[in-house]
């Protein structure tokens, strides 16, 4: 095979490139084998590592399989991606699980709508869920994995596989959906100028770190907490720690979901911050499952809203429960989501340019 290597890009790049449009322009037969790794390398000049590399671009696109004895071949479905799965580490019986439970169901419904086959893995008390889906990735009974909320020990897993995954979280992956973008603080600020707001509490399901944190999971909770101050200071806004209710306020498990379950977390949140004798005239509440809590507080406390307080929600625009009190919501679409998170899967695995997806919010006022 003729490979011409051009000095202005990197060898490995070159030879992923070169064999993907052969793959894909049927130039080599489906279910053939290709010459090894050391024959390539030693027909075009290059070390054998950087042609292993290459190839395994190909296998997590679903292009070639290797298999034990019989080397590297086309994979004779290469061009159809016909199932991936979902995989769930949270509990989807507990109260905070509202959220994964409506975005794992649009995933399916996106991937019918894409005639893909979906398999849901929940994560077992024994652990050994990631373990049965890097079996199914190595026997090509799955092509992609999406994982709708990342942390970095599944991560440090999943990158292994020989299949694309996609993902939403905070970390600096490219193959994710951003979760919690500036665009959702600018907006909330706009709310509370709106309404006229001088001082800002926050109801959080982000961990608030009082160091700057090194690991970028962490990291970007704490950035998140650092523009909403610069926000709030540029806007001339007013906002205190006593104010600021979140996950390190209860033995929470480290992702935002204490063990009250969000509605208790959100009504006990409001009464921490409320107890405090100058108290805020504006509130985000910023994780979707909050708001029924939330809301049951200041009801509870016979609150004139919006005159005594101004309430701002972030919510998916999906969610369609009644809210009996005036405020604003910061929207975005669960649907939208799911569609990223397919949609990553597919260009990855088709060998399109795989780019950062981020959620568009929209601000509605909400009159009663």
């Amino acid at each position: 095979m003729e490979l011409k290597l051009s000095k202005s890009r990197t060898k490995q790049s070159q030879i992923t490139e070169y064999m993907r449009e052969r793959i894909l322009t049927e130039t080599f037969e489906s279910g053939s084998r290709l010459p090894s790794a050391r024959h390539l390398a030693k027909e075009w000049g290059i070390p054998e590592v950087t042609v292993h590399r290459a190839l395994s671009a190909l296998v997590k696109e679903g292009l070639i399989i290797r298999k034990p004895k019989m080397g590297t071949i086309i994979n004779p479905s290469q061009n159809k991606l016909s199932t991936v799965a979902i995989y769930v580490k949270q509990d989807l019986r507990h109260p905070a699980s509202d959220f994964i439970r409506m975005i794992v169901g649009f995933i399916e419904e996106e991937l019918r709508l894409c005639d893909i086959d979906s398999r849901i893995v929940m994560e077992s008390s024994e652990g050994s869920s990631l373990q049965y889906i890097a079996e199914l990735a190595e026997k090509r009974q799955i092509q992609g994995l999406i994982v709708p909320m990342l942390d970095d020990a599944v991560y440090n897993t999943i990158s292994k596989f020989p299949v694309p995954f996609s993902c939403m979280t905070t970390d600096k992956i490219k193959n994710r959906l951003l979760h919690y973008d500036k665009p959702l603080i600018d907006l909330t600020m706009d709310a509370f100028k709106r309404s006229g707001c001088r001082k800002i509490g926050m109801v959080s399901s982000l961990i608030k770190f009082t160091e700057k944190p090194k690991h970028y999971n962490e990291l970007s909770m704490y950035n998140f907490y650092k523009y909403f101050e610069e926000k709030c200071k540029e806007n001339g806004f007013d906002l205190r720690d006593e104010w600021i209710y979140a996950p390190e306020s209860e033995d929470a498990d480290g992702h935002g979901v204490p063990p009250s379950g969000y509605t208790l977390f959100a009504f006990n949140g409001f009464n921490k911050i409320w107890q405090n004798e100058e108290k805020p005239d504006g509130l985000f509440i910023q994780a979707e499952g909050f708001i029924t809590g939330l809301i049951l507080a200041v009801m509870a406390k016979k609150l004139n809203i919006p005159d005594e307080l101004a309430l701002v929600f972030h919510r998916k625009k999906e969610d369609l429960n009644p809210c009996p009190l005036p405020c604003f919501f910061v929207e975005d679409s669960a649907k939208e989501m799911a569609k990223d998170l397919v949609d990553l899967i597919k260009d990855q695995f088709y060998g399109r340019t795989v780019e950062l997806k981020r959620p568009t919010y929209i601000l509605k006022e909400h009159k009663v």
